[in-house]
C-alpha cells in the first residue's frame, strides 16, 4: 500500500459510479496500486516520490477491464502503461495532456508510443474485455489516413488567440473506434454521432459524408480546422447546417463561426473523397437530393439505368460530378466508365 497522508498530495482512482463521484480519493478510501491500472496524481509543487515494487520485465501485459452496467461511466477504464519504458496499446484510447486540462483521442492504427507512467482512458462494451500493452510496436497494415478535426474557442479575456477545446477523428483504417468521453464539462464538445451513440473516433469509407456534432456550454466564437493526416484528399467540404455555409477545406482549412448554447447539436457534416479514386465498392452517394461522384481522374461517363435495363441518363464529366437527382422512387443502377475501368453500383431512391 502507498501512504499519502500529506495535505499537499492527492491520488485518485477512477470508477464508473455517479457523475461527480467518479474519482475515489486515496486519503478517504485507500486502495492498492495495481500494475496496468492508471491513477490521477496531484501535488502543489514539484516533488520526488518513491514507489516500491518490481519492474515488469514481460514483453506484453494484458490488463482486465471493468464494465459496470447501469452506471453513468459504464465501460470506461483508466489504465496505465505497465512498463518502465514506452509501450503500445491494442485499442484506441484517450490520453491526458501535460497540464491535466484536456484529453485527446488517439486511434489504435497510429501505433503511437505511450511513455512510461502514462495513463489512458479506454472503453469497453461488455464484461471480460481486456487491453493489451506491448513493448514492441504492432505490425501495421498500410495506413489509409485520417481526418483530424479540432475545434478551438476564442477567449477575448485571455492572452491566447484561441484554445483548442476538443477533437474528433474520421479514420479510414479498420478498427479505429472510440466512444466520446467528456472530461471537462465546461468545454465545447465535438463528436461524431452514429445511431444513438457518440464517438470521438469513427471509421469511414474513403468517400462519403460524416455528421459532425458540436455542443457548447458558453456562447462564443469558435474555429474548426481539419488536418488531412497521411491522406491525400481530392474533395473536402465542411457544411454548416445552421447557416448553409459550404466551406472548401482544401482551399481554406478552417472555419470560424458563432455558436450559442441553444443551437442544435447536429451543426455540421463533412463531405470528402480520398486520393484519385472513390471507395472500391461505392463510387457515388446522395447528399441533399444531389448525386455526387468525387475525385475522378480524366474523363468519365456516368450512366443511370432503371431495373428494366433502360439507360435514363448518360453524361460525360471529369473531376467531380454533382447533379440534382430527380428520379422517381425506385431502384437504379449506376455505371461509371472511366477508360478501361467499368464499375456499377445500386442506388435506392426513397
Amino acid at each position: 500500500m502507498l501512504a499519502i497522508n500529506e495535505s499537499d498530495h492527492d491520488m485518485y482512482q477512477f470508477n464508473q459510479s455517479a457523475i461527480g463521484e467518479e474519482w475515489r480519493n486515496y486519503k478517504a478510501n485507500p486502495f492498492e496500486l495495481v500494475n496496468g491500472q492508471g491513477y490521477l496524481y496531484a501535488n502543489k509543487e514539484d516533488v520526488n516520490l518513491i514507489f516500491k515494487g518490481e519492474f515488469n520485465e514481460d514483453e506484453t501485459k494484458e490488463v482486465e477491464l471493468v464494465f459496470d452496467a447501469g452506471k453513468p461511466f459504464a465501460g470506461w477504464n483508466l489504465v496505465g502503461n505497465p512498463f518502465p519504458v514506452s509501450a503500445y496499446a491494442d485499442r484506441s484510447y484517450y490520453v491526458m495532456n501535460e497540464s491535466g486540462t484536456a484529453i485527446t483521442p488517439v486511434e489504435v492504427s497510429s501505433a503511437t508510443a505511450i511513455p512510461a507512467c502514462t495513463g489512458l482512458m479506454v472503453k469497453v462494451s461488455n464484461t471480460n474485455e481486456t487491453v493489451t500493452f506491448s513493448k514492441t510496436a504492432p505490425r501495421q497494415k498500410p495506413n489509409q489516413g485520417t481526418l483530424q478535426i479540432a475545434v478551438a474557442e476564442h477567449k477575448a479575456n485571455r492572452n491566447e488567440t484561441s484554445i483548442e477545446a476538443d477533437k474528433a477523428i474520421v479514420s479510414f483504417n479498420e478498427g479505429d473506434k472510440l466512444s466520446k468521453f467528456v472530461f471537462n464539462h465546461r468545454s465545447a464538445s465535438l463528436y461524431i454521432p452514429q445511431g444513438d451513440k457518440k464517438f470521438a473516433i469513427a471509421e469511414s469509407e474513403k468517400t462519403g459524408e460524416m455528421p459532425l456534432n458540436f455542443e457548447t456550454a458558453e456562447n462564443g466564437r469558435y474555429t474548426i480546422s481539419i488536418d488531412t493526416k497521411d491522406v491525400e484528399m481530392t474533395y473536402l467540404h465542411l457544411i454548416d447546417n445552421l447557416t448553409g455555409n459550404d466551406i472548401d477545406l482544401l482551399e481554406t482549412p478552417y472555419y470560424t463561426f458563432e455558436a450559442k448554447t441553444t443551437d442544435y447539436a447536429s451543426r455540421f457534416k463533412v463531405v470528402f473523397a480520398q486520393g484519385g479514386s472513390t471507395n472500391e465498392d461505392n463510387f457515388a452517394f446522395m447528399r441533399d437530393s444531389h448525386l455526387l461522384v468525387l475525385g475522378i481522374e480524366g474523363q468519365a461517363t456516368l450512366q443511370v439505368i432503371d431495373i428494366t435495363g433502360r439507360v435514363l441518363a448518360n453524361e460525360t464529366f471529369s473531376g467531380n460530378y454533382d447533379r440534382h437527382f430527380d428520379m422517381p422512387t425506385g431502384v437504379y443502377v449506376l455505371r461509371l466508365i472511366n477508360g478501361s475501368d467499368v464499375r456499377t453500383q445500386k442506388i435506392i431512391i426513397k
